[in-house]
């Protein structure tokens, strides 16, 4: 039986599954271009003089955090999207199937329903468990995001720093060495610096990190708003269920 609170379950996993897949496409969009075009480097000059000569900054620092990033990365796309909503669906289907297999038998076999009903029920309730954990790493995931990054903001590119690096006797330049970054702290100082080139496609790097960093926000809204829908919707429907089983005992006493 369809019911409001049903629908809005449904609803809200889609509006989910939405969010996760958005989260999921910036990160690795993100990582895509940190291992392609940010990796090239970064051509600057000091600033001193308009024909300052040019140096070469490395695609990433020394010290730079990126273990924030998979961790969004895996709660988005295994924990949301693929246990939370693909599982959801899976499970209102087994919820379904379930009442099918179990109303097939009179009401006095049922006490011996068939072993695939009985897994198709625990499926669904093995689910619904499992939202509150759920919750809480998507919770977990985005205080750790938030907190790592953070605490790095506002941080700036020494010059004299970037210009030895960039003067390497290796050929190449060496990772910039002071402090410790993140995507969203590095590339805002990067281009702070004098670039040559390239400046449009960090702009357009930092909004989507910018990007994949608020959404975790709306995906926690809506993980907690299935997780209420969830649990009233299972009360609903063990209540509907209850009362068919004590209307069917009545008519069976009648008989």
């Amino acid at each position: 039986m369809t019911t409001t609170l049903s629908l809005c379950l449904e609803l809200a996993l889609v509006l989910l599954i939405c969010t996760s897949l958005i989260e999921v496409g910036l990160v690795s969009t993100t990582l895509a271009w940190l291992h392609t075009t940010a990796s090239a480097g970064f051509h600057f000059y000091d600033g001193a003089t308009p024909d300052s000569p040019q140096y070469t900054l490395a695609g990433v620092p020394a010290n730079f955090l990126i273990n924030q990033v998979y961790v969004a990365l895996a709660d988005a796309g295994g924990a949301a999207f693929l246990l939370v909503c693909v599982g959801g669906f899976l499970a209102l289907w087994a919820r379904r199937r379930h009442l099918r297999l179990y109303h097939r038998n009179s009401y006095h076999l049922r006490h011996s329903a068939s072993l695939q009903s009985r897994a198709l029920l625990y499926c669904y309730y093995a689910w619904v468990a499992l939202q509150i954990p759920l919750l809480l790493f998507t919770a977990a995931t985005l205080g750790y995001v938030y907190n790592v990054t953070a605490a790095r903001q506002g941080q700036s590119i020494r010059i004299e720093a970037a210009m030895k690096a960039s003067s390497s006797t290796s050929g190449s330049a060496d990772p910039y060495p002071l402090d410790s970054w993140t995507p969203q702290s590095w590339f805002p100082a990067v281009l702070n610096l004098d670039l040559v080139e390239s400046r449009g496609d960090v702009k357009a790097a930092v909004s989507i990190m910018n990007g994949w960093f608020w959404n975790l926000c709306p995906l926690l809204v809506i993980q907690l708003a299935v997780v209420i829908l969830a649990k009233l919707e299972l009360v609903q429907w063990r209540r509907a269920r209850q009362t068919r089983t004590s209307h069917e005992i009545k008519r069976l006493s009648r008989v």
